[in-house]
């Protein structure tokens, strides 16, 4: 994204990289510095989609799934409360006495939440699978 604001060519690729991301923010909660993440995705978005064209059926999908998929200002609260509360609940429940068994990687997301799922199909199964075999291993332990 630097690089793109910087003045560097943006391509479909750059344009791709930044539709994967979920915006979830888990990046956030874990940069040592603090970095806004979501904000710089915001950005840059806005900037690919001034700079290359997107094709007749992607413009088509993503009007249809913005028109029926609920407004997104809903669950940006619900995960900024989300990655606040992070860590806090497991210690409570740490502090009540019960075991807590995270899975590796639990910061990152699933991949199931909106457009994600329906655009990007393949890697979101693949991430998916990775998650439930994470979870499994975890509760064997």
């Amino acid at each position: 994204m630097k690089q793109m604001l910087e003045g560097a060519l943006v391509t479909r690729s750059t344009q791709l990289h930044l539709d994967r991301c979920l915006t979830c923010r888990n990046c956030e909660s874990t940069c040592p510095s603090g970095v806004q993440y979501g904000r710089l995705v915001e950005i840059g978005r806005k900037v690919a989609e001034e700079k290359v064209d997107r094709p007749l059926t992607q413009r088509l999908q993503r009007r249809l799934l913005a028109s029926v998929l609920p407004n997104s200002t809903i669950f940006t609260p619900a995960m900024k409360l989300g990655q606040q509360i992070r860590g806090r609940v497991e210690q409570l429940l740490t502090a009540l006495g019960l075991e807590m068994r995270l899975p590796a990687d639990s910061h990152l997301c699933c991949s199931s939440a909106g457009t994600y799922s329906v655009l990007q199909s393949k890697l979101s199964y693949t991430l998916r699978n990775q998650k439930l075999d994470r979870l499994e291993k975890t509760s064997r332990r």
